[in-house]
Parts: C-alpha cells; sequence; structure tokens
C-alpha cells in the first residue's frame, strides 16, 4: 500500500464515521502487531501480491487470537491439522 493510499483508506474511514479502524504502515509478512493482536484478519487479494505467500500466511496466524478466524476469496493453503482455525 502507498503512502496515499494509506492516506486515502484513512480519509474514507473518516468519512464513514469509522472509529473501530486502525491503519499501520509495514509489509505483510512482518506485520507491525503483537502476537494474538486480532480476532480475525481478511485478505482480498493481498496473498497474490506477496513474493513469499507462506510466510505472509504464517504472519498472518500469528497475530490472531485464540479464535483463529481466516478470510480470503479462495484459501491457498490448507491449515495443518496442529492449527484450529474457522473460516469466517
Amino acid at each position: 500500500m502507498t503512502a496515499a493510499t494509506l492516506d486515502k483508506e484513512k480519509e474514507s474511514a473518516a468519512i464513514a464515521g469509522l472509529t473501530n479502524v486502525e491503519f499501520r504502515e509495514g509489509f505483510g509478512e512482518q506485520l507491525p502487531v503483537l502476537n494474538n493482536w486480532a480476532d480475525a484478519t481478511i485478505s482480498n487479494g493481498m496473498l497474490n501480491l506477496m513474493p513469499d505467500k507462506l510466510k505472509a500466511l504464517i504472519e498472518m496466524f500469528r497475530l490472531l487470537s485464540q479464535v483463529k478466524c481466516f478470510s480470503r476469496k479462495v484459501l491457498l493453503l490448507a491449515p495443518s491439522s496442529a492449527t484450529k482455525m474457522h473460516l469466517c
């Protein structure tokens, strides 16, 4: 996401009156959030742009809380049997 795109998204959220939205600059393979920070992740094509898709998926699961809710148009990789995941 470019700086201009990030600014536009912040503006769109403000216009929509969204107060529960947060935008952070970072890379998909190294997201700037703590472990278990999010209840859900949504990817709408972002994984297609990642050079290391597996690393990006692992990073997305790192930040998920115990709920492990992941949503994507098409799931590229099935989770291992050791990972409990519910698709939203």
